[in-house]
């Protein structure tokens, strides 16, 4: 049916579906909100067409999945999230989240999506562990990470610089075993 969206992954609130051409306004608003995206690796302005070329690589990468994450309750776009770095003969890849809409902010929504994408790369991708990497002074990120089951495995410090000052980074991961077994 035309015009009709996929929803790749079903939660109780949200669902993650590729991200679409449609997508890229908001996307564009998100990631030039310096409140959103100073937790975030790319910090630099980008541009509608620069996200429109983003959006038609996607679907290009074997290595990756980048997901959008929409509200069920009135299809309404709040983040995105991604797999990045498959690496298939070990078994292991990174994870990258981002709610977009502030008013969405602490809510579980971004712990439900997580879930999601972390059943899929276990059930499904057959991945063994799941990395990420957080700022030190992202406390809601590390809350949310540790809910889905992450624990932290290291720290480099001063490895980020944000709001004229340097940064502790926080290297979390989740084992295969661990999630499917709480």
């Amino acid at each position: 049916m035309e015009g009709e969206r996929v929803m790749f992954l079903k939660g109780e609130t949200v669902y993650l579906r590729p991200p679409e051409l449609s997508d890229v306004p908001h996307m564009t608003r998100w990631i030039n909100d310096l409140e959103v995206s100073k937790y975030l690796i790319v910090r630099t302005p980008m541009s509608t067409l620069s996200e429109e070329e983003w959006v038609k690589k996607q679907g290009k990468e074997d290595n990756s999945i980048y997901l959008e994450i929409v509200l069920k309750d009135g299809d309404k776009p709040i983040g995105n999230l991604s797999l990045h770095g498959i690496r298939s003969f070990d078994h292991n890849a990174s994870l990258g989240i981002m709610i977009g809409e502030k008013a969405y902010w602490s809510n579980g929504y971004g712990s439900e999506a997580i879930k999601l994408l972390l059943s899929h790369a276990f059930n499904y991708l057959n991945l063994h562990k799941v990395s990420l990497c957080v700022l030190a002074s992202n406390e809601r990120a590390q809350k949310a990470y540790k809910k889905c089951g992450f624990v932290a495995t290291g720290r480099e410090p001063e490895e980020v610089f944000v709001d004229g000052r340097y940064e502790d980074m926080i290297f979390m991961s989740i084992l295969r075993r661990d999630f499917l077994n709480p």
